[in-house]
């Protein structure tokens, strides 16, 4: 009896999470996963693939980015979004016309559903890119930061 009851159970509630999950089809242009500490994004946009992921948070420091190129291009910074607040890959485009990749990074709070007391903190960020057509030049960053003044960055690859 209580074994029927717990396989009722549990069938009630998978057929409940297929329901929920059923009414919001993925994006096929975006997906996000997570990985142990760090928080791992990957955009996709005309002509571009962004893989980026977040670091452990450090003492605040002033904000930094800058880019590589090898098969790809590699992006790095530190970012000081304030409070909980986390660092998160808003977009990525890139035009093989001008061969610039654009990266907007803001920020989200990793406990929207509970009060957390935080200390400010800044974190490091890496953001692969990996371009389908065309070599891009230039890499401009933009820090799109709520209530607060943006920062950008335009890093010269060549």
């Amino acid at each position: 009896m209580y074994r029927r009851t717990v396989i009722t159970a549990l069938a009630a509630v998978s057929v409940g999470i297929a329901g929920c999950l059923g009414r919001t089809p993925p994006t096929p242009a975006s997906s996000s996963t997570t990985t142990g500490d760090s928080e791992s994004t990957t955009l996709r946009s005309d002509g571009i693939t962004a893989t980026f992921r977040v670091g452990n948070g450090q003492q605040p420091t002033d904000d930094t980015a800058s880019a590589t190129q090898d098969d790809g291009v590699v992006v790095t910074g530190t970012m000081d979004p304030t409070g909980c607040n986390r660092p998160a890959l808003d977009a990525v485009l890139y035009n093989d016309t001008d061969a610039v990749i654009r990266l907007v990074i803001g920020v989200t709070n990793p406990y929207p559903d509970r009060e957390v007391e935080c200390g400010n903190a800044s974190y490091k960020y890496t953001c692969r890119c990996v371009v389908n057509r065309g070599t891009p030049d230039a890499v401009e960053v933009i820090y799109n930061y709520a209530g607060r003044e943006n920062t950008a960055f335009t890093i010269r690859l060549s």
